[in-house]
């Protein structure tokens, strides 16, 4: 059942329950794998599966601090408070968990008029660029341990360029071998 499907519960919350990650400003899961960039599906089975439990990775303290993918929202659909509430807004959103909740249906206006689907909000996230260096394996223990760093992290990632928008024209100009295949080493490229 997919995401869009809500009838038996609300995916994101199964994803918190079953360990996948943890809710966050975005009103979606992310995990300290995958940051933001996934899906959550149900599938219904008898299976006997061992359950697992939700994890703590500090994700969500984070995003009491970070507030980077509500800045970047161009229509501010993202919700600003620091804590998340038991308040919701609008009746596309369910009651009866706390949450930083969202404007859906302004986001879901925007994207025509937008001419594309916009995911500002994802590309933005400190949990949605692959480790890149030694030091983001660090901030991602530190911030599961305490968030007394969180403001300065948020800072640094803005500062190292992480949300600088990559120019698409750009890709043209790169010199990717055929295939994906170096001939001259004879080994496949990652």
């Amino acid at each position: 059942m997919g995401t869009w499907y809500n009838g038996l519960g609300i995916s994101p919350a199964f994803g918190v329950m079953a360990g996948l990650g943890e809710l966050s400003r975005l009103n979606r899961i992310i995990s300290p794998e995958y940051g933001p960039m996934q899906r959550i599906f149900k599938v219904v089975t008898d299976l006997p599966l061992a359950p697992t439990k939700p994890i703590d990775a500090g994700i969500m303290r984070f995003c009491h601090t970070c507030k980077r993918c509500a800045e970047a929202c161009p229509v501010r659909v993202l919700s600003m408070e620091t804590e998340p509430s038991w308040e919701v807004v609008g009746p596309w959103n369910n009651p009866g968990h706390r949450a930083y909740f969202d404007n859906a249906v302004k986001c879901r206006t925007y994207w025509p008029v937008n001419t594309v689907d916009c995911a500002r909000c994802l590309a933005v996230c400190p949990f949605s660029h692959k480790d890149k260096s030694f030091i983001h394996k660090v901030v991602a223990t530190t911030v599961s341990a305490s968030p007394l760093l969180n403001g300065f992290f948020t800072r640094m990632h803005t500062a190292f360029g992480y949300e600088t928008p990559r120019e698409p024209e750009s890709w043209w100009d790169l010199h990717m071998p055929p295939f994906s295949i170096n001939a001259t080493k004879g080994t496949h490229l990652e």
